[in-house]
């Protein structure tokens, strides 16, 4: 069941004292089967780090490119989910119940690029969990705690993604993920329960995976800068279409050049820097300096496309934030972007007409799929980015509302660079 703290404490729906007393009775036991769940998933949180901490040391860290900075603050993760352990067996058995223990786990940790990794899309799953549970709160105050907790949880997620270059906040709303989702993604680490552990009342979803073979490779779809439109002017930022615009001039190809050397002397200054920090003043300025570098790169793809990323070299920042530049490449489709191509094999054939639906922050965006037995193509929408979930539908949907019944499969995860970021300064206008 791969779930975390975030999916449980949300859904703890409804303190019935406003309720005739049999119903008040069913929704107490109800808020017990969802403190139960919760604490499932906070079990399979805080063991999937503490595994990580038995058998890598800060040295294994640090010589996988994740340096000190990294690793303490990942201690504080460790205990956050600790103490979410600690509190929720504490509740359950207040109300006279006995907990949940712990269950047998395998994550498929085999180093720790990819130990990082995973962390990132558990975090994720479990803040969407969190974030989808809470319309069913009723209590106010558990309301509270549900949120802080999601505010924790959110703040976990973008920590880990900036560790592996990721855009912490690739969109500007978070997405919620109703249970069984959830329960669907969970189920595959758990590998048994002790038999006295409380049933969960979640039905996982038929299964569905990315093709990674359907993936694109890194600069194999070019794009180039654009003049904007009428609609866009007083807007700041790059903006960037497909190929077929016109091929780069001369003159892009020699600023391109240009600008490539002068980021890769300023890679290497900050590289001699990060060895010779000695206080936290010096490394917030390290940080700041490499967001800015990073800032320069991603302007600079954006404005002469994929197709000079070559002109990049050794340009490889994850160094100089803590990854090593291998965790992308363990990510799923680490490339997929707006327009690219994908395919998920789905565990049954998928009837011809389906759709794939992307899930990302409160909006839904279907897309007609190409159906081959069971696996579905599609091209990656527009308006999707961050940590995304796909799923096949047996109909397209059009008011951002997922129901259950139109879920064939899945979900599968992806993860889609967001686009460069355009400002609107009309906004200040009077």
């Amino acid at each position: 069941m791969k779930f975390t703290s975030l999916t449980l404490l949300p859904l703890l729906a409804g303190v019935g004292s406003a309720l005739p007393v049999g119903m008040a009775k069913r929704q107490e036991n109800l808020d017990i089967d969802i403190l139960q769940f919760a604490l499932t998933l906070e079990h399979l949180e805080n063991v999937f780090y503490k595994e990580a901490l038995q058998r890598f040391s800060q040295a294994d860290f640090e010589a996988a490119g994740f340096d000190k900075h990294f690793f303490d603050n990942m201690l504080f993760i460790v205990q956050d989910e600790e103490k979410h352990v600690s509190l929720l067996e504490g509740a359950i058995s207040a109300a006279g119940v006995a907990p949940v223990a712990a269950c047998t786990y395998n994550f498929g940790i085999t180093d720790i690029n990819s130990f990082v990794t995973l962390s990132t899309v558990l975090e994720g799953v479990g803040t969407s969990a969190y974030l989808g549970g809470a319309p069913l709160l009723q209590d106010k105050d558990i309301l509270t705690t549900a949120g802080a907790i999601l505010v924790t949880e959110a703040l976990h997620t973008s920590q880990q993604r900036i560790a592996v270059g990721e855009v912490p906040a690739a969109l500007d709303l978070g997405t919620p993920l109703d249970a069984n989702s959830v329960f669907t993604l969970a189920s595959s680490f758990i590998v048994e329960c002790p038999a006295e552990n409380a049933a969960l009342p979640f039905t996982a979803n038929p299964g569905l995976t990315v093709d990674t073979t359907s993936c694109p490779a890194p600069a194999t779809e070019v794009l180039f800068k654009r003049e904007p439109t009428s609609h866009e002017a007083g807007l700041v930022g790059p903006e960037v279409v497909p190929s077929e615009v016109h091929p780069p001039s001369p003159e892009e190809l020699q600023a391109a050049q240009q600008q490539a050397h002068e980021m890769a002397a300023a890679a290497q200054d900050l590289e001699a820097k990060k060895t010779a920090m000695m206080n936290d003043h010096e490394v917030m300025q390290f940080q700041h300096d490499v967001q800015m570098l990073n800032d320069k790169k991603n302007n600079f793809i954006a404005k002469f496309g994929d197709a000079f990323n070559g002109l990049l070299g050794n340009l490889n920042l994850g160094n100089l934030l803590g990854g090593n530049g291998k965790v992308e490449a363990a990510q799923p489709c680490p490339f997929l972007h707006e327009g690219g191509h994908v395919a998920f094999n789905a565990e049954a054939e998928i009837p011809q007409g389906s759709f794939v639906s992307f899930v990302a922050g409160l909006s839904v965006v279907s897309v007609q799929a190409q159906v081959a037995a069971q696996q579905a193509s599609v091209a990656v929408p527009a308006g999707v980015s961050g940590q995304v979930y796909a799923f096949i539908t047996n109909r397209a949907i059009e008011d951002n509302k997922l129901a259950a019944d139109a879920i064939a499969f899945g979900p599968a995860i992806i993860e889609v660079a967001p686009p460069a970021p355009v400002i609107d300064f009309g906004v200040l206008r009077k």
